[in-house]
């Protein structure tokens, strides 16, 4: 039996055919089609770059990378702890806002290792302290917030979502813990081909489904703009909100912050680590300010104000990974 269509039928039938076809495509392929998306996303923050290399950055982000060559050069081993007080010190002594430790102190070391870095965190009296979190572990009674005071937060939660949980935290040992300002985790996962594309800003506590970890950069920015925690309204799978946040002198408005339904961020790439970006600053240069008050009077003009990250870049603490710009780019950035 042989069935005819007329034109009109045939066009309707190979429309709903394709919807059927595309549909099931992206069901089945769902993360490859995300995966060539956020590479597509790559070209293009590659080619602002390349057509904007000028363009507006805050400059009060500042990154302070602690590479091989600080340990080689001043013949210290990679554990010592010292190096990391001293540069609390001197960015305390050139007025940064706020500094945030983008390494996890987790065991005690050498006494007069630990000693140095606890006073320069004692003294600073604005670093904040990180933490991992394990979303994956069965372990769900390992996670110690409930213990330490601020370290959770609970905004506003407008619209629910599917935001990561947090089953296990890895802290800063106790007495570094207790002279911290605040904390905020530096979890990432990276997307199938090994890139961090997105960052959590809040990840949920696993035993309190009202609290959440906010992320440390995240943290050090709301603090900063005066926006409380619990005032800050979450949609997720659309957006955060903070509200009331101090921009600069006396402007105060909403900031808005697009989200998806697990509560990340994408990551806005500036450019290259060491491309007209953030201000990045040496070691070497930190450490000669602390006897030189001269280039200490410099530091101050530009670091007064300023959130600092210090990350420890060096071989064997693997913080790095493939970036939009190069092949091997510091996490911490």
């Amino acid at each position: 039996m042989k069935i005819v269509l007329d034109k009109k039928k045939t066009v309707a039938v190979i429309i709903i055919v394709s919807f059927i076809i595309a549909y099931m495509a992206g069901f089945l392929f769902n993360n490859q089609f995300s995966l060539i998306d956020a590479q597509l996303n790559d070209h293009f923050f590659r080619l602002r770059y390349m057509m904007k290399k000028n363009e507006a950055i805050d400059h009060r982000i500042v990154l302070i990378a602690i590479g091989d060559s600080v340990f080689q050069d001043r013949n210290i081993p990679v554990w010592d702890r010292r190096i990391f007080g001293k540069l609390i010190d001197i960015l305390a002594d050139a007025g940064a806002a706020s500094i945030g430790i983008d390494i996890v102190f987790q065991d005690k070391s050498y006494v007069e290792n630990d000693d140095s870095l606890i006073q320069a965190v004692k003294n600073a009296k604005n670093v904040l302290s990180p933490v991992i979190l394990n979303p994956s572990s069965d372990k769900i009674q390992e996670n110690h917030a409930d213990e330490i005071p601020g370290l959770l937060v609970q905004p506003h939660i407008v619209v629910q979502g599917d935001p990561v949980i947090a089953r296990e935290d890895i802290l800063p040992f106790k007495e570094l813990l207790c002279y911290s300002h605040s904390l905020g985790h530096i979890n990432c996962d990276a997307d199938n081909d090994g890139m961090n594309r997105k960052f959590p800003l809040l990840i949920r506590d696993g035993k309190n489904k009202n609290a959440y970890y906010p992320g440390l950069a995240f943290r050090m920015v709301y603090e900063h703009l005066g926006v409380q925690p619990d005032t800050i309204d979450v949609y997720f799978g659309k957006k955060i909100v903070l509200k009331n946040a101090h921009i600069s002198g006396n402007k105060i408005e909403d900031i808005e912050i697009p989200i998806d339904h697990k509560g990340r961020m994408i990551l806005n790439w500036a450019g290259p680590w060491y491309g007209n970006t953030f201000p990045n600053y040496s070691v070497e240069r930190l450490l000669k300010a602390a006897n030189d008050p001269v280039e200490l009077l410099k530091l101050k003009k530009t670091l007064e104000g300023a959130l600092v990250i210090v990350a420890n870049v060096s071989t064997p603490n693997n913080d790095h990974g493939p970036g939009v710009f190069e092949k091997v780019y510091p996490l911490s950035g």
